[in-house]
């Protein structure tokens, strides 16, 4: 498919941004986030491993780390480095980074070197107030708060520098063909989260059988079109549970689960942890 043709629908909000200088004790494994990062390395080295593969980051480049992902943080001497927290919503593919192929590394220009060098600089207020993601105040710092409330004007200008940041890592992006078919299932999936989703449903969105539609989805997206809705909501969970004042149940029905005690059951059973601990936790 035309992987431009998307752009103008991308959903982004900025939750921080900062130039930091990070040691040994910046080692944080099995990390994972319903935010997308990037990394502008400065001096230094830092080790980013997820997906099964370890990015040496080091000074020059950009890198990219994408939203649910369990993610590996270590650094053997020192890292300088810009980073920015951020969300890309694009309807019918969830977040534009967690689906379809897309590099995740590239050189630094000087264009980009300075935008973000200008905005940390103009706006040095807007950082984590911890940097260790299993304590309560990491969470703090992104959770309530994107930039699109609590500072309007530099949302705009994180946003610009975001997005020509971003450019190279939407240039590498790739979808199948066969996942543009199922746009508009995906679509109905996430408009009506919240309701009772039946298979016959989803089918109807692309006029196929159930049997045979099934059969199609999980030849393209190697789970059956049920499952994928499962993980939709506990995605969707994972980031209510970071960036909203929802307690657990609220979160439950606007997820779709039958049950609090259902989705508490079936949270654990995705990520380790009790919706209470999740958030708690401060991923």
């Amino acid at each position: 498919m035309n992987r431009y043709k998307f752009i103008n629908d991308l959903k982004l909000k900025i939750y921080a941004f900062e130039k930091v200088k990070v040691g040994t004790w910046w080692n944080y494994p099995k990390h994972s986030s319903p935010f997308a990062r990037i990394f502008v390395i400065l001096e230094g080295e830092q080790q980013v491993r997820f997906d099964g593969k370890t990015y040496h980051q080091t000074a020059g480049n950009i890198y990219l780390v994408p939203p649910f992902t369990a993610v590996d943080y270590s650094c053997k001497d020192y890292c300088l480095q810009h980073y920015i927290i951020f969300s890309t919503e694009l309807a019918g593919y969830g977040s534009a980074f967690q689906h379809g192929n897309v590099k995740c590394e590239f050189p630094l220009n000087e264009v980009m070197k300075t935008a973000v060098n200008q905005l940390v600089t103009s706006a040095p207020q807007y950082g984590l107030k911890s940097y260790n993601p299993a304590g309560k105040e990491y969470n703090k710092s992104i959770a309530h708060r994107p930039l699109t409330e609590v500072a309007p004007l530099i949302h705009w200008q994180a946003s610009a520098v975001t997005r020509l940041l971003l450019t190279p890592f939407l240039e590498s992006l790739s979808f199948s063909e066969s996942h543009e078919r199922f746009i508009q299932v995906i679509k109905y999936m996430e408009t009506h989260l919240s309701e009772q989703i039946s298979l016959k449903d989803l089918a109807a969105q692309v006029a196929l059988a159930p049997t045979y539609f099934s059969d199609i989805f999980v030849e393209n997206f190697g789970v059956r079109p049920m499952k994928y809705i499962h993980q939709l909501r506990i995605e969707k969970a994972q980031l209510l549970l970071s960036t909203s004042p929802y307690n657990v149940s609220e979160i439950s029905q606007k997820c779709g689960f039958k049950s609090s005690a259902y989705f508490c059951r079936s949270f654990k059973e995705s990520t380790g942890l009790t919706p209470k601990q999740y958030r708690q936790n401060g991923f």
